[in-house]
């Protein structure tokens, strides 16, 4: 129901720009993280599950995200603002690279200097599609727009945002 649902409401906004003459951009960011994140998101979560345990618990030996760092998408955002295309114009918005989710948490615990134990939940559902990757060639290409913090630079952010 929830990608049928995101579906509709950009099918809805390409009537509205069509049948009204309203310039609408659709963003489809991927993993957004960094500071003020939802404690339960997936950075954050491991964040906390290493600062106490120093053990994460994943679902998903090879799930593989395209992780964003808040800046990076706020910069697209007001580049957008100042150059808005004409009509109805839908963008992936990501990084462009992916990582797995172990990998994440084993930069997360670096960057804290803590040992890490992963184990996998194998109760917990599968997560939806084993690779997620953002094409952003279209987003690039249209707002000169690339991402420029790094992942090890975005996670250090981050851990200082939910340590301190």
């Amino acid at each position: 129901p929830y990608n049928k649902s995101k579906l509709l409401a950009e099918k809805l906004c390409q009537f509205y720009s069509r049948d009204f003459g309203i310039d609408i951009v659709t963003l489809r960011p991927f993993q957004i993280y960094g500071p003020g994140a939802r404690p339960e998101s997936f950075i954050p979560s491991v964040i906390q599950q290493i600062a106490e345990r120093g053990e994460v618990s994943l679902n998903g030996k090879n799930v593989r995200r395209d992780f964003l760092f808040v800046y990076d998408f706020s910069v697209l955002i007001v580049a957008i603002l100042n150059d808005f295309p004409n009509g109805y114009n839908a963008y992936n918005v990501g990084y462009g690279k992916s990582y797995t989710l172990e990998k994440i948490a084993k930069i997360l615990a670096k960057l804290m200097n803590k040992k890490l134990k992963i184990t996998y939940d194998e109760a917990a559902p599968s997560p939806s599609g084993t690779n997620i990757l953002a094409d952003i060639t279209k987003v690039s290409d249209a707002f000169d727009w690339k991402p420029k913090v790094t992942i090890e630079a975005g996670l250090k952010h981050t851990i200082e945002a939910n340590l301190f």
